[in-house]
Order: C-alpha cells, then structure tokens, then sequence
C-alpha cells in the first residue's frame, strides 16, 4: 500500500493536517469566486497512477479569485488521490482524519507569472482548492456525486486499459464546479 505524498521543507508543503481547534475563522475574507468554462478543458490524462483533467490556462476563462487571494488565478487542471481502500486516500487530513480520496483543483497566479511552470516554483504562485470526499451514503446530492464520480472512473479506466500509461483523451465537457456542488 502506498503512503500519502510527503514534500518535506517549508511552511506551505504537502500533507497538511487542519486542525479544526486551531483553525480560526476570518470575517473579513470573501467568498471565493470559481468562474470555469467547459469550452476550455483540453483533456483527460492518464499517469498511470491517477488522472488529470487538463485545462487551457492562456486566458481568464477559468479562474479563481477572491477570498484570501490577491488578483486571479486561471484553472490549470485538476486530479484526485485515493487509495486502495476507503480508510485513506486523500493527501491532506483533518485532526488527522483521512479520508477515501481528496480532488485538487490547480491554480497559478496569471497576475504575477506569465505561465503555470514559472508559478508553480514561486510564492503566491498557485492556489489549489483541495476538497475532501466520502463514500456516499443515500441522499439525492451523494446519489449525484457518486454516478458523477463513477462515469469519471469508469471513463478513465477505460481509457488506461485501452491507451494504457501516459496516453491522453480529449474531451471538452469537464465541468469541476459540478464536482463542488455535490
């Protein structure tokens, strides 16, 4: 079985654990503000250990911005984690608590770097929504993640039996904010 991702060093790295006693709530934030267009996703990815749904990035016809974040960020792509079993997947945890997968939507900051591979090495360079997901029990909402996350496995199985590792599949119908809805 394999372990969550570790990238040691620095205060903004991966895995994070939020701790919800410490955690502090900022009034003075606002919302943020998710505005994708599906005429911009370019692909689904294979990895051979997880997928990517790849977007265009070189306008501002996906973006994210407000909140916390200084100026607009353009969606890049997004991926899941999951793991072998419903135990653990996601990268991140809460008081130490995983859960079955986590979904990553990527940001870089198209204010301040003029492309994803400048930003990616910076501060302030991405801003990536990290979104925890459980096993869906029955209700009409976890009924609609679970046939959603179901054709978004199914399609990418698929396609790593079919294509197998590093083989690509184009697609311009991936809508992630159907994904934060549920």
């Amino acid at each position: 079985m394999q372990e969550p991702l570790a990238i040691p060093g620095g205060d903004r790295q991966s895995p994070i654990d939020i701790a919800v006693r410490q955690s502090i709530f900022d009034p003075c934030l606002n919302p943020l503000v998710a505005k994708y267009d599906p005429r911009t996703c370019q692909q689904i990815w294979n990895n051979g250990y997880s997928f990517l749904v790849e977007y265009d990035d070189t306008t501002d016809k996906s973006t994210l911005s407000g909140g916390p974040l200084e100026g607009r960020y353009r969606l890049c792509q997004f991926h899941f984690h999951w793991g072998e079993n419903n135990a653990w997947g996601s990268e991140h945890t809460v008081d130490h608590r995983f859960y079955p997968a986590e979904l990553h939507l990527v940001h870089w900051n198209a204010d301040r770097y003029s492309l994803f591979e400048e930003a990616v090495m910076e501060e302030n360079g991405l801003a990536v929504i990290g979104v925890f997901l459980k096993v869906p029990v029955t209700s009409e909402h976890n009924r609609y993640a679970l046939h959603a996350a179901k054709a978004i496995l199914d399609c990418t199985l698929s396609a790593y039996d079919w294509w197998g590792k590093d083989m690509r599949a184009y697609r311009n119908w991936w809508m992630p904010f159907r994904l934060l809805d549920t």
